[in-house]
């Protein structure tokens, strides 16, 4: 219970909340940059044989129009993180259009990964976690 008491309370604090959401966007990123990179060369990534990532990777539902969903994700964290810096009305409302749909998008794509692939992909489920917190926060904050 103090742990969660502690989490709000920082929440509040908006001073740490750009920061935050930061070291999330740059985290993210280097998430989808990992699947791409895995996507591109076939090699391996550290704990996809526990999660099965080359089964959800290798899956139709990994591309959109043909394009992976992780060059997909490389694009939208790289806007987050270049528009972070802006506390415009018009690009606030753009990021959270963005990250509305990235993580219903998200969330779409984790329940076909469990109900029809039947495989999970460790990876896009940490996209999808971050995709939440920064959805939270967003939306919390302006």
């Amino acid at each position: 219970m103090k742990f969660k008491n502690f989490f709000f309370s920082l929440l509040k604090d908006k001073s740490i909340l750009v920061p935050l959401k930061l070291i999330l966007i740059v985290i993210g990123f280097c998430v989808s940059a990992l699947l791409a990179w895995k996507q591109i060369f076939k090699s391996d990534l550290p704990f996809c044989e526990i999660a099965t990532c080359d089964i959800v990777l290798g899956s139709q539902w990994a591309y959109f129009l043909g394009v992976p969903f992780s060059f997909i994700g490389l694009l939208v964290y790289s806007f987050l993180f270049f528009t972070s810096f802006s506390c415009g009305k018009f690009l606030n409302q753009v990021r959270k259009i963005i990250l509305t749909s990235s993580v219903s998008v998200s969330l779409f794509l984790t329940i076909i990964s469990v109900t029809t692939i039947k495989a999970t992909c460790l990876y896009c489920l940490i996209s999808f976690f971050i995709f939440v917190l920064l959805f939270y926060l967003e939306w919390r904050t302006r």
